[in-house]
């Protein structure tokens, strides 16, 4: 599972990662990132679908209004979603290669997650006549959690052909869900409370994950992603022996 996890970042890196010979133009670090804020979702959701959340909740409501239930909904998510890349050239570093000492530059690339959300959602209902009542509350409850560190090296000879990478990592991911349902049925003078909760959850961690990869010959794939023309498209693999 640690070495699947490990290999997806790889490709990841490799996607995202500049053009050598396009990088090699400009020596700054390079940086870019997304944020999202999840208090911004039901809005996001009424212009990518047309559906108001709020309003509905209110519809339904005031349908539970008509028929004599006392009904309220409520729904919250927070939260934010940041993933931030930066990529800069390294220091030149030296590596075995069949025995021989070999100078190599590096190209490094970080990747920074940070993922947390909380989401709650509760509906109250109350109705009573004459002869008996209720009072029901049902709420779930939903938190995430997952933040990755991952550093990803790249060795380079002269003419820019790959001949490895390492990729080093910490990744901490929970999730959480909780469902519960309370209230009280009342009738006859007596009353009935109920209390029923349900919570499942499950967390990963990654500390001190290396992956390192060494090819038996460079590969060109910087050099021919750069060459690429319109409408042209790159395949790519790297295929451990066997054994």
């Amino acid at each position: 599972m640690k070495r699947t996890i490990a290999l997806l970042f790889a490709c990841l890196m490799i996607v995202t990662t500049i053009p050598a010979n396009v990088a090699a133009q400009d020596a700054e670090p390079i940086a870019f990132g997304i944020e999202y804020d999840y208090s911004n979702l039901n809005a996001d959701i009424e212009s990518m679908i047309g559906l108001d959340l709020t309003e509905i909740f209110q519809e339904v409501m005031a349908a539970g209004d008509d028929a004599g239930i006392d009904l309220l909904i409520g729904r919250v998510t927070t939260g934010t979603t940041t993933i931030v890349f930066e990529q800069y050239d390294g220091d030149m570093v030296t590596l075995d290669v069949d025995g021989t000492p070999t100078d190599f530059s590096t190209k490094i690339t970080e990747l920074t997650v940070r993922h947390g959300v909380l989401d709650d959602f509760a509906v109250n209902a109350e109705w009573d006549d004459s002869y008996a009542g209720i009072e029901l509350t049902i709420g779930y409850d939903a938190e995430q959690l997952f933040n990755a560190d991952v550093l990803y090296t790249e060795y380079f000879d002269a003419n820019m052909g790959l001949h490895g990478m390492d990729m080093e990592m910490e990744i901490d991911a929970m999730i959480e869900y909780s469902v519960g349902i309370s209230g009280e049925l009342s009738g006859d003078g007596e009353s009935l409370p109920f209390d029923v909760e349900l919570k499942i959850g499950t967390s990963y961690e990654i500390n001190n994950g290396l992956l390192e990869v060494r090819m038996d010959e460079p590969s060109p794939v910087y050099n021919e992603m750069t060459n690429l023309q319109p409408g042209e498209q790159l395949a790519w693999s790297c295929n451990a022996d066997e054994g």
